[in-house]
């Protein structure tokens, strides 16, 4: 079975995400489609991270309760 894995981003976790950027970054270093599907990938992966909240803004949230 083959997926895409731009469409499974949003059912990772933060720290998957974190995960997949650095191996992202590593492998658009590559010449052949690995580097080519890793840079498509990285503002896609940044804009997936953007929408989870840090750990810092849980810890505040969680203060405020």
């Amino acid at each position: 079975m083959s997926f895409v894995l731009s469409d499974r981003l949003p059912m990772f976790d933060r720290q998957q995400l974190l995960n997949l950027r650095s191996n992202a970054r590593r492998l658009q270093a590559d010449a052949g489609p690995r580097g080519e599907e890793a840079k498509a990938l990285l503002p896609l992966i940044e804009a997936e991270l953007s929408k989870r909240p840090t750990t810092a803004s849980l810890a505040r949230s969680r203060r405020k309760a």
